[in-house]
């Protein structure tokens, strides 16, 4: 059995689109995709939900000290929040996928699909990014490259959850 992703309904695409300028003044800059992790866009799992995922597909890190922990300051880099992040993908070409993280004993899953490259924060605790399809399948991730919000680049438009 497999972790399945609810798709996001009308609503919640409503929601991501009324969100996005305040997002971008959120993150301090308007020339990057602003975060998109919202309440409504996670799904909470039990520990025991992704006990069967294999840590050898996901994309690991022992985070960075010093990184806020307060929430929701951490998704707000004007008010000191993360700004570090890491671009991962699926080592394969692959269809719709969604991202999820494990960190300590906090599991999630974000609703939204991606079909490529994401920016995934990294905040003061170890975390592991795990890739899941449609059908609740693990796929294995790669890292691409880290990067700071603001700093721009080639990535700055690539989704960030």
């Amino acid at each position: 059995m497999g972790i399945i992703v609810k798709p996001l309904g009308r609503t919640a695409c409503s929601l991501d689109r009324k969100f996005d300028p305040l997002m971008r003044v959120l993150c301090g800059t308007c020339y990057e995709s602003p975060q998109r992790t919202h309440r409504w866009n996670n799904h909470h799992l039990k520990i025991s939900d992704a006990e069967y995922l294999n840590r050898e597909m996901m994309v690991c890190h022992n985070g960075i000290p010093g990184e806020t922990a307060i929430y929701p300051l951490f998704h707000m880099p004007i008010f000191g929040g993360w700004r570090n992040y890491v671009v991962i993908s699926p080592v394969r070409k692959q269809g719709e996928w969604y991202v999820g993280w494990i960190s300590g004993n906090f599991v999630g899953v974000s609703r939204i699909p991606l079909s490529g490259l994401v920016r995934v924060l990294e905040g003061p605790v170890p975390v592991c990014w795990f890739g899941i399809t449609a059908t609740g399948h693990q796929i294995p991730l790669q890292e691409i490259v880290k990067g700071r919000i603001g700093e721009g680049g080639p990535y700055a438009q690539i989704p960030l959850l």
